[in-house]
């Protein structure tokens, strides 16, 4: 396991390119994201999102790892 101050480095960031998309974050708030936000947060919190429309969601995802692939 990472100690927490290792982990923190590791981080992910989710940029909506089209939709709407609900994301929550484990212990924290949801965020209602739309095209062009972008959100960043430690991956090692657990997370969830929601497309509560009828229209597709386009999302990019980048997440940063500790581990050699």
């Amino acid at each position: 396991a990472l100690s927490s101050a290792a982990s923190d480095v590791y981080k992910r960031q989710v940029f909506i390119l089209e939709g709407r998309l609900i994301f929550d974050l484990e212990g924290h708030k949801k965020y209602i994201l739309e095209a062009n936000d972008t959100l960043y947060y430690p991956n090692y919190i657990g997370h969830r999102w929601e497309n509560d429309t009828d229209s597709p969601v386009k999302m990019l995802i980048v997440s940063t790892s500790p581990y050699d692939f």
